[in-house]
């Protein structure tokens, strides 16, 4: 399974949403406004893929990060 989390890393307790989807081998692909070494090491191990984007108010790079 897949699944395409905006925002993984706030609020703090969403992390542990995606450690435990990944626990259970889910694929969780964040989407974030934050550089990878402002993730918690633990979310950023969690996650399978990382996406930078400017701003999470701007939907074309949101759009962009999901294709």
């Amino acid at each position: 399974m897949n699944v395409l989390y905006l925002s993984p890393h706030y609020p703090v307790h969403f992390g542990l949403f995606v450690e435990r989807l990944h626990a259970r081998g889910v694929n969780v692909f964040g989407i974030t406004d934050q550089h990878d070494s402002a993730l918690r090491p633990e979310l950023r191990n969690a996650l399978t893929a990382h996406y930078r984007v400017d701003s999470l108010n701007n939907s074309e790079q949101v759009f962009a990060a999901c294709r």
